[in-house]
Formats: structure tokens, C-alpha cells, sequence
């Protein structure tokens, strides 16, 4: 009987017969569940936060490595956070190296050709943005120190010859020399010429191209004197020819004098520098060449090959 009352209480209480004291029923009115995200939300949620980079793309590198003409310079970096992106150099506008990044960090390592000597511009993009530029010094083929006061005569009967190599493809605008004259005149029509010549089996051998300048040009004063020339050179040996043209005819011979520096007085002359004395034909009236042989002691010449003219 117990059970059956029970029942019945539970059943009106459920129902709503029974009155319930007004708190408790604000109180079950006022609960809310607390609102979850379905799955179909937590796992995209959770994907977007696995796919957001932990940094960006960063790039550093160190100065161009500086170079003289026809030689090869160096550029390197670091790239963090840059995989697969491409990295591109340039060098005065014309594309030189690609690379694309792998790992991280990566580091980056190219080869510059140094075709034009001067203040190169030197830029970096990656996928298309510049994110490097820096400006890449390379230097004159030659011998530019002028410390000093010894010359050698250059003339019609007295040749002299400088070798130089080439380990890249160049275009040679200039030929310069630091010249100076003894003469206070000098005759009509002669002129400095200077050759460049191929390498014949460690001597000058066949002209590449030859540039010429009045006499009048030089002074008294020791100057740098440009030749202009033009010449497509490609890998190899070649020599600078200095000499003097003037009138056949002419007994007399115009000078200049080329600076040195002396490297060893007690050393015979290297395989670089050369001299020819050319000896007078009667008969024809000109200077009839001779054979080129080493100089007296080790020097160098004050010369430069330039392609920016």
C-alpha cells in the first residue's frame, strides 16, 4: 500500500499538481546548460591553428666579395622560414643566380662574374620582392699604385709589353697607363699607340684591337692617359703592346715614360713583362722589329684594362 502511495505522489508531482515553493522552481527555470562547439567546429578550428606559419621569411646577407675584372666575386646569406620560395641575384639589372630554398635555416651561396669594373649594384628577390641590394666594387685589371718616380722610355725603337689574364668573357672599353714625357716638343703626326695582342707562346703576338692618341696628350707631368678601345676578350692570356708611331722617315724618335714600381732589383723580370728594341733599316727607312726578351729586373707597370671606358 506504501508503494502504491508513492507512486501516486510522484506521478502528481511530475505532472504539476503538486505545488513546488516558488524558489525552487526560479531556481530550475534559471539553470541553462553551458553551449559546446559540435565536432565538425573543433576540428577545423584546431586545422586553421596547425596551418598558421610559426614565422615569416627572413633574409641576411654579408657585403658582395670584391673582385677585379673578369674575375669572380661571392655573395652569401641566410634565408629562415623560406622554404621552397626562389631566390634570384642580379647584378646591374641582368639576372646572374637562382636558387631555391630547402630547409631551415638554409644558406645561400653565389657566384658573381665581375664583367664591368666600378660600383656595381648588386639586388636579392625572393618570389619576385626584393629583399636585399647593396652596391659591389670590382676593380680594373692592372696596376694602379703610382708611388714613386721610375719610368721606363717607351718609343718608335723601344716597345714594351705587360701580360694580363682573362677568366671571364669581357668587353674592353680602355687601355690606361701612367705616362709622362721628358720632352719639352715633340715632332708633327706622332702618336702613343697601344695594342692589345693575343698570347703567342708567352710573348705579344697577333694585335686584338690597338687604340692611339697624340703625343701631345701626354705632359710633363706624370697623368693617367686612356685609350679608347673596344675588344670582345674571352678566356685566356693576353698582353698590353705600348708604342710610339710617328713618320717613317724620321731619325729622331718622340718618347714617353711609363711608371714603375720596382718589385726586386735582384730578381731578373718576370714572364709578364716584356721589351722589344727594334733596329733601323737604311734601306727602307723604317724600324724593323726584333724579338721580344725579359726586362733588366722585376717591375710592374702602372696600367689598367677597363671595360667601363
Amino acid at each position: 500500500m506504501k508503494r502504491i502511495l508513492f507512486v501516486i505522489a510522484a506521478a502528481l508531482l511530475i505532472s504539476g499538481c503538486v505545488n513546488v515553493p516558488g524558489g525552487l522552481q526560479n531556481a530550475t527555470k534559471n539553470l541553462t546548460v553551458p553551449a559546446f562547439p559540435n565536432a565538425s567546429g573543433v576540428a577545423g578550428a584546431v586545422a586553421n591553428a596547425t596551418q598558421q606559419p610559426s614565422c615569416s621569411p627572413s633574409y641576411s646577407f654579408s657585403a658582395p666579395k670584391a673582385a677585379v675584372l673578369s674575375g669572380t666575386g661571392s655573395l652569401s646569406g641566410t634565408a629562415t622560414c623560406a622554404a621552397n620560395k626562389v631566390v634570384t641575384v642580379y647584378v646591374n639589372g641582368v639576372q646572374v643566380g637562382q636558387s631555391t630554398v630547402s630547409g631551415d635555416p638554409s644558406q645561400l651561396n653565389f657566384d658573381l662574374a665581375a664583367t664591368m669594373d666600378g660600383t656595381n649594384k648588386v639586388t636579392v628577390d625572393s618570389d619576385g620582392a626584393e629583399v636585399y641590394s647593396a652596391d659591389w666594387t670590382v676593380s680594373p685589371i692592372g696596376y694602379t699604385t703610382t708611388a714613386g718616380t721610375d719610368n721606363d722610355q717607351i718609343s718608335v725603337k723601344n716597345w714594351k709589353a705587360v701580360a694580363f689574364d682573362v677568366d671571364n668573357p669581357i668587353t674592353v672599353k680602355a687601355v690606361g697607363a701612367y705616362l709622362r714625357t721628358l720632352q719639352t716638343s715633340t715632332l708633327l703626326n706622332t702618336s702613343v699607340v697601344v695594342d692589345i695582342r693575343s698570347d703567342s707562346g708567352g710573348n705579344p703576338g697577333s694585335v686584338v684591337a690597338t687604340a692611339s692618341l697624340p703625343i701631345t696628350q701626354v705632359t710633363m707631368t706624370p697623368n693617367w692617359i686612356n685609350f679608347p678601345v673596344d675588344a670582345q676578350l674571352s678566356k685566356g692570356r693576353y698582353w698590353v703592346v705600348f708604342r710610339v708611331d710617328q713618320q717613317a722617315s724620321q731619325l729622331l724618335s718622340d718618347s714617353v715614360n711609363i711608371l714603375y714600381v720596382t718589385v726586386d732589383k735582384g730578381k731578373p723580370g718576370d714572364a709578364d713583362h716584356k721589351k722589344m728594341d727594334l733596329v733601323r733599316n737604311d734601306q727602307t727607312e723604317t724600324w724593323d722589329q726584333t724579338t721580344w726578351g725579359p726586362l733588366a729586373y722585376a717591375r710592374n707597370y702602372a696600367f689598367t684594362v677597363s671595360a667601363s671606358g
